[in-house]
């Protein structure tokens, strides 16, 4: 191989490398950030932590109360007390003034004699500044009228709280336009949280 196009990879690869790991860190609450590899995160929600590696591939665990955030590429996660403890959040959207925080935990009831899974949605808006909840829901991927009309309020609240958020919208008509169920799209929104800052 040329050695000019071997080294012009070399270079390609190192700085594909050094981006990444810019784009990724975890904010202690403590003030100190740590890289970390972006394919290495990942959320226990059961366990109130975060697993991670950092450049060198070292695994890391931090519970929750450990940490303020983590960016990772364009997911942004926060931890913060919007109930009765601390847990681990995705910030969905934030227009200047309100953020929607959302997480998507999969769990497990007793049906039958065996243990049925389940995925549980929590969807949160929050003034900034005062941290006051505008609004917040909790539902199942069950199929039953209550939680179906959760999830609608759920739309309801965020185009009302969102609507000039034209990309978070936008993305919400897309996922909505290619759903079988309507009343399902908030839940894809949710499983895939991509920030949006709603410049």
């Amino acid at each position: 191989m040329n050695e000019k196009f071997k080294i012009g990879w070399v270079v390609v690869f190192l700085f594909v490398n050094a981006f990444a790991f810019s784009q990724s860190f975890v904010r202690l609450r403590d003030g100190k950030s740590i890289e970390i590899l972006e394919q290495s995160f990942k959320v226990q929600h059961k366990n109130g932590r975060i697993v991670v590696a950092n450049k060198d591939s070292t695994v890391m665990k931090f519970k929750f109360k450990k940490i303020d955030s983590v960016v990772v590429g364009n997911y942004k996660f926060k931890t913060l007390r919007l109930d009765r403890r601390i847990k681990g959040y995705f910030e969905l959207a934030n227009s200047g003034d309100k953020v929607i925080f959302v997480n998507h935990i999969v769990k497990s009831r007793p049906a039958g004699g065996f243990e049925r899974l389940y995925n549980q949605f929590n969807f949160y808006i929050v003034e900034l500044g005062s941290g006051k909840i505008i609004f917040n829901s909790r539902f199942s991927s069950d199929n039953n009228n209550a939680d179906k009309n959760v999830r609608i309020a759920t739309v309801e609240a965020l185009k009302q709280n969102f609507n000039g958020c034209l990309e978070l919208i936008e993305r919400f008509n897309a996922i909505e336009a290619a759903a079988l169920e309507k009343d399902r799209s908030i839940e894809e929104l949710i499983k895939v949280p991509v920030f949006i800052p709603c410049d």
